[in-house]
């Protein structure tokens, strides 16, 4: 039996080159989150999206939600949307693993592009519903932020990014990589 060829780059000695690259990717970009140019640009603008998204979705569903900044919520229950609401260090793992993985450029482009979308949209339902289970079962709200919300997310991004590069990454898998 043959491993897919992504499963075969990753197990093969070429491994520890693209950790390596990983490795880079990930302090660099994390790095540059820590920017004030970041911060201004890109992070401040996500969390005021992920809170207008969120107050307009709680009103879409019926909840006569109110928003102050990146607060929102109803007397009942608010939530706040800081940056780690963003999904922004999820988003780095994958760009770093998809830039890292070989691939033609614009394949690569096309995967953070989709991956992007596939965080923002499950940081969106995230949020949504953490309002919710805040307001009717606050008693899950700490495990299901902390540990349901990141683990799924963490589970979905990687499942992508492995799905992404079995079909398009240039990967030829080698007979001694390949296992019996």
């Amino acid at each position: 039996m043959r491993l897919p060829a992504p499963l075969c780059y990753l197990l093969a000695p070429r491994i520890v080159p693209f950790v390596i690259r990983v490795a880079f990717l990930v302090v660099t970009l994390t790095l540059a989150t820590q920017t004030a140019v970041f911060e201004r640009w890109i992070e401040s603008p996500l969390i005021d999206l992920d809170a207008g998204l969120t107050c307009a979705t709680l009103r879409a569903f019926g909840t006569p939600a109110e928003r102050n900044g990146p607060v929102v919520g109803t007397s009942e229950f608010r939530v706040e949307v800081v940056e780690g609401c963003t999904g922004i260090f999820v988003f780095v793992l994958l760009l770093a693993a998809t830039l890292a993985f070989p691939a033609r450029w614009r394949t690569r482009l096309g995967g953070v592009g989709a991956g992007a979308a596939i965080i923002f949209v499950l940081n969106w339902a995230r949020i949504v519903t953490l309002y919710y289970l805040g307001r009717w079962r606050p008693d899950l709200f700490a495990d299901f932020h902390l540990y349901v919300w990141q683990g799924a997310t963490i589970v979905t991004v990687t499942l992508y990014w492995y799905v992404w590069a079995l079909r398009f990454g240039n990967v030829q898998s080698s007979p001694r990589a390949a296992a019996t």
